[in-house]
């Protein structure tokens, strides 16, 4: 009775280790170069990166002109960056995780676009009452 008693202990050990074992791994998403180089960062300074590449969230990847990556994520949704800049990596894929953080000048210009189309349909902000008739 005692043996099967050590047994059943040790196998719940076993049991209850293994999963904190598995959970050390914060990974979320593979990294695939496609085109060029690509730099990550994992909270320190830029290295180069790898295809193949697991990444964490919170992770930095840095793309220069004519680089390309696309992020895999564990649920087999991905994202493609294509533009330079740097991207962080979200916990979760989300298709606006596909601008470049901090890139003011990109939202600056959509701002600027949306206000001028406004202003064309709108007649250009002109005054649309007719002068006065003298009679």
């Amino acid at each position: 009775m005692s043996k099967s008693i050590r047994l059943l202990s040790t196998a719940l050990l076993v049991a209850c280790t293994f999963p904190a074992l598995a959970s050390d791994d914060q990974s979320v998403a593979t990294l695939e170069i496609k085109a060029g180089n690509a730099a990550l960062s994992t909270g320190g300074e830029f290295a180069p990166a790898a295809s193949g590449q697991r990444l964490q969230s919170g992770n930095r990847v840095m793309l220069m002109e004519g680089d390309s990556v696309r992020v895999v994520y564990d649920n087999h949704c991905d994202i493609t960056f294509k533009q330079p800049g740097v991207y962080t990596i979200e916990p979760e894929c989300t298709p606006a995780a596909a601008l470049p953080k901090g890139n003011g000048a990109l939202i600056g210009g959509v701002v600027a676009g949306a206000v001028l189309l406004g202003a064309a349909a709108g007649g250009g902000g002109g005054d649309s009452t007719p002068p006065p008739t003298s009679r």
